[in-house]
């Protein structure tokens, strides 16, 4: 029986997808201009780290 929650190497897929949303959100602030960049953009990338570390369990 598969788990379509899972991708192939066990990794939820809500975590791979927020994974590559960081991935791809990054270099996007960097085109912010500069104050939105140190407001705007520290927040979203803080709260997407939050959400992603949110659900990895402790080891």
């Amino acid at each position: 029986m598969t788990n379509k929650a899972y991708a192939a190497n066990t990794t939820p897929v809500a975590v791979h997808d927020c994974h590559q949303l960081l991935a791809w959100i990054i270099p996007q602030l960097e085109l912010y201009p500069r104050a939105r960049r140190f407001t705007l953009g520290e927040k979203l990338e803080v709260l997407l780290m939050e959400v992603r570390l949110g659900w990895v369990p402790a080891q």
